[in-house]
């Protein structure tokens, strides 16, 4: 396997960061997963990289210098340097704020960033889960407030997954003010009547490209999708739940706390998702709603 440090490529054992680095230190950066399908290429490349370079504004990160290649250049040469791993595979993207002098909580804005690019082996769909479904738990959101941010500080995201693990669920749902926000790693929507509703781009929720991909698969066919809070309440008597990810893409969910949702299997407006998903996930989309976040630190 080969992986790249700011351009240059290294065997895993030969690649090193500076131990004063401020991701490692501080967790001071943002990342990226993007899939890569020998049939049919990147999954949403473009909006995976817009989000990249909000998070690098938004946190004051001097977006890198890549010399003679640009993301998808450079994204696409890793893809060739580890054929031997498979024709399908995803690519890891991190940016931190670079090494300090010194451990300190002072940022330099001006700090060159470290960019670190791995490929990983394509998380495989789970066929039997998007066939039976899955079940989840809720648990009140313990996360900061600019979720909107692809941090790679993800303790608490890891701690709430652990939660599902240690009940021997698949996922947990995180719940603000009795509405329901996103999964631990996923982004959430149900289907009632009819209608697909999933919670609005906040700075509760980061912006994901699958959950953008599967909208615009959905309405290019004709079917409402609205952006809407979702009351816990509302969760448990929806007709269907489904979870969407980069690396799972949809995954349908058949019990939230131990509650049955609609009859307790996978339902059809799931499998019509999927299906329309699967012929859509290579399109180009409209960005201009995408991530386009402003914050002001105060």
């Amino acid at each position: 396997m080969k992986i790249l440090i700011n351009e240059t490529f290294k065997e895993p054992e030969n690649a090193f960061i500076s131990i004063m680095d401020r991701g490692f230190l501080f967790g001071d950066g943002v990342y990226e997963v993007i899939s890569y399908f020998e049939k049919g290429g990147f999954v949403g490349f473009n909006p995976h990289i817009k989000r990249l370079k909000t998070g690098l504004s938004l946190i004051d990160i001097k977006h890198p210098k890549l010399n003679d290649y640009p993301w998808r250049e450079l994204s696409k040469k890793l893809i060739d340097e580890n054929k031997s791993m498979g024709d399908n595979l995803a690519i890891y993207i991190q940016v931190t704020r670079g090494p300090d002098a010194t451990r300190s909580h002072i940022i330099n804005p001006n700090s060159e960033p470290t960019v670190i690019m791995i490929p990983l082996k394509e998380y495989s769909i789970d066929i039997e889960a998007t066939k039976k479904g899955f079940s989840v738990i809720t648990n009140e959101d313990t996360r900061w407030n600019c979720n909107f941010i692809k941090s790679i500080s993800l303790l608490s995201n890891a701690m709430h997954k652990y939660q599902s693990q240690k009940h021997t669920q698949e996922e947990t749902l995180l719940v603000r003010a009795g509405k329901a926000m996103e999964g631990s790693s996923s982004n959430v929507f149900i289907a009632k009547d009819g209608v697909i509703i999933t919670p609005p781009q906040s700075s509760n929720i980061l912006s994901g490209v699958t959950r953008l991909l599967l909208i615009n698969a959905l309405r290019k066919n004709n079917l409402k999708v609205i952006e809407a809070d979702i009351p816990i309440q509302n969760l448990y008597n929806a007709d269907e739940v489904w979870f969407t990810s980069s690396t799972k893409e949809l995954v349908p969910a058949i019990k939230v706390d131990s509650i049955a949702i609609g009859d307790g299997k996978v339902g059809k407006y799931f499998k019509l998702a999927q299906e329309l998903y699967n012929k859509h996930k290579f399109d180009e989309v409209p960005l201009d709603d995408f991530c386009n976040y402003t914050f002001e630190w105060k």
